[in-house]
C-alpha cells in the first residue's frame, strides 16, 4: 500500500491556531488600552495641576477688575484668552463659560464678589474613568490644601437630573480646618474612596468643585 504524505493541517487544527490567535490578540488590544488610559490619566493630572497653579496666582487680578459687586461670574474665556490655561484645554465658542480636557469634561471658572469666593468646577462621568479622574483631582487638592478654602463633590440623579451635594464629602484647606472641619490635607484613601465612590452609576454625573478666597 502506497503511504500519504500528509503535510497539511486539518481544519480543526487551523481553528485552534486561529483561536490562540483571537485570544491573543484580545488580550494585547486590553492591555494597550489600560496603558493609553493611564497615559491619559497621568496628562491629565498635570494639566489639572497646573492650572490649578494659575488659577491661584492670577485669581486675584482678575477678579480685582468686576464691578458687579453681587452676582456670580465666569471668567472661563477671560483666563483662557489670557494665556494662563495649560495645553491641551480648549474653549468652544458656542460655550465661552467651559473649557474641555483630553476626556472632553466640562471646567467652569468663576468668582463670587460678595463672598469673595472663587471657584473651579469640574464635570465628569460616573464610569470607571470617572473614578480615575476624581482620585486625580483629590490628590491635587490635597498638594493645594494651603491656598484653597474647601472641596466638595456633588452627584446628579439620573431620575431627575438635580444635584445633590453630601456635606461628608466636603473638606476643608489649611487655614480653614479643624476639630469639626475635615482637613483636606488629611484625607485618607478611604476618604478618597468615599468621595469618589460615591459617584456610582445610580447618577448620570457628578462634579468637583475647588473652592479659595481671594
Amino acid at each position: 500500500m502506497r503511504k500519504v504524505c500528509e503535510l497539511g493541517r486539518s481544519i480543526v487544527e487551523m481553528l485552534g491556531v486561529l483561536a490562540i490567535i483571537g485570544v491573543l490578540s484580545v488580550g494585547g488590544i486590553t492591555g494597550y488600552s489600560k496603558a493609553m488610559q493611564k497615559h491619559k490619566l497621568n496628562k491629565h493630572l498635570l494639566t489639572m495641576n497646573e492650572l490649578i497653579n494659575n488659577v491661584v496666582l492670577y485669581i486675584g487680578k482678575i477678579s480685582g477688575n468686576s464691578t458687579d459687586e453681587t452676582g456670580t461670574t465666569y471668567y472661563t474665556e477671560t483666563f483662557y484668552k489670557a494665556g494662563f490655561t495649560p495645553d491641551g484645554l480648549k474653549l468652544r465658542e458656542y460655550n465661552s463659560d467651559y473649557l474641555y480636557d483630553i476626556f472632553d469634561n466640562g471646567i467652569w471658572l468663576y468668582y463670587n464678589t460678595s463672598s469673595k469666593m472663587s471657584g473651579m468646577g469640574y464635570s465628569f462621568s460616573s464610569d470607571s474613568l470617572g473614578r480615575g479622574i476624581c482620585i486625580n483631582l483629590v490628590n491635587i487638592a490635597k498638594e493645594h490644601s494651603s491656598n484653597l478654602n474647601y472641596v466638595v463633590s456633588d452627584q446628579q440623579d439620573a431620575e431627575n437630573g438635580s444635584f445633590n451635594t453630601n456635606d461628608r464629602n466636603r473638606y476643608y484647606g489649611d487655614k480653614y480646618c479643624s476639630d469639626t472641619k475635615r482637613c483636606i490635607k488629611n484625607i485618607t484613601i478611604t476618604d478618597m474612596d468615599n468621595i469618589c465612590n460615591s459617584c456610582t452609576q445610580e447618577h448620570s454625573n457628578c462634579r468637583f468643585y475647588f473652592m479659595w478666597s481671594y
